[in-house]
């Protein structure tokens, strides 16, 4: 008996490809804009210059790259790519996205140290603490990437809104690293 495929089953791998050629563009253009010290970076991404060479802990420079890549970057790229035609595919694919991240979350959280060794032992012994709320951080916001798409269909002012957006979130993630530092001081 053939399993029935589901609109989450179908997917365009050639739509695919442009999303993950034109997604790691704008990754690198913030890479390369931040080592020029270029004056187009976005705001959400020169936050993460602000963190240059403090001893902010390694999970809040992990959650202001995603940021910066999922609530500035991908509501861009997805208008970029997509057409209302492929946009059901393509969230199918997004989902099977959303799962091999949580499936690879736990290697990613594992794959650095925190300066402080308050941190670090609280990430060691209680990874969940880390893991839990990052990931499910990090599909929230690209749940919201995709909401933003959607409204960039209907009009160009919401450019404005998602660069406020993820600005604000930076800001949060500023706020709570100082918070952090206050509680386990290096």
């Amino acid at each position: 008996m053939e399993a029935k495929l589901t609109k989450l089953d179908k997917y365009d791998p050639k739509l695919i490809e442009e999303f993950i050629v034109v997604f790691a563009g704008y990754y690198f253009k913030a890479i390369n804009e931040t080592f020029d010290n270029s004056e187009t970076l976005r705001v959400s991404w020169s936050m993460m210059n602000t963190i240059k060479g403090r001893p902010y802990p390694a999970i809040i420079s992990l959650l202001l790259g995603a940021n910066a890549h999922i609530n500035n970057d991908l509501p861009y790229v997805l208008s970029k790519v997509m057409n209302n035609s492929v946009a059901e595919n393509l969230l199918g694919d997004l989902v099977r996205i959303d799962k091999l991240l949580m499936r690879s979350g736990k290697q990613i959280i594992g794959s650095f140290t925190e300066q402080n060794t308050r941190l670090d032992f609280l990430k060691r012994r209680f990874q969940f603490l880390y893991y839990r709320p990052a990931m499910y951080t990090i599909l929230y916001w690209r749940i919201i990437a995709w909401r933003n798409y959607q409204k960039l269909l209907d009009t160009d002012a919401t450019l404005a809104q998602i660069d406020i957006r993820s600005q604000k979130i930076g800001n949060r993630l500023l706020r709570a690293a100082r918070i952090l530092l206050l509680v386990a001081p290096y």
